[in-house]
């Protein structure tokens, strides 16, 4: 799919350029009936990657609670996940994965609160077995400037040329 094809989709509208990346994005993208900040990102004319910015701000209940989310939904699509960033020995629920997060990311955020040093750590979240026609994950960052973000990816292996 070019980005000709992805900004006809005129329902999803408009689309802006990104600088940064050289792709497009929309604030008017949809997943799981809610609209989302949407991107999309090219390898020369062909979409490679859609990412889907499930929250940004500064709140960390808000980002656990898309984080944990995401975790139920891989984990329903896709099987078991893996983080990583941290190693831990067998299955996780969503209650397991809250804690673990909340208590790496809250010291950090209050230890950087009001400093002029600035911290950047970031987790990603990918099913142990990749659906062989793309490759799915997410990522939850903390910037102590910023706040929070997380996000879901949808990589394709080769660029796609229609839908």
């Amino acid at each position: 799919m070019s980005r000709q094809q992805v900004s006809a989709v005129r329902q999803h509208g408009p689309y802006t350029y990104v600088r940064v990346t050289g792709g497009l994005e929309t604030r008017n993208g949809f997943w799981a009936q809610h609209k989302k900040h949407t991107s999309f990102v090219f390898k020369g004319d062909s979409l490679w990657r859609v990412q889907l910015w499930m929250y940004r701000g500064r709140d960390l209940d808000t980002a656990l609670k898309q984080w944990v989310d995401l975790y139920r939904h891989m984990s329903a699509t896709y099987g078991p996940v893996s983080f990583p960033e941290i190693k831990t020995t067998g299955d996780y629920d969503a209650e397991l994965v809250e804690r673990l997060f909340r208590s790496t990311l809250e010291p950090l955020a209050t230890a950087t609160r009001g400093q002029s040093a600035t911290a950047v750590v970031k987790f990603h979240m990918t099913p142990k077995t990749s659906p062989t026609a793309k490759r799915v994950s997410a990522m939850l960052a903390y910037h102590s400037k910023f706040g929070y973000y997380v996000m879901f990816m949808h990589d394709q292996p080769r660029p796609v040329t229609r839908l």
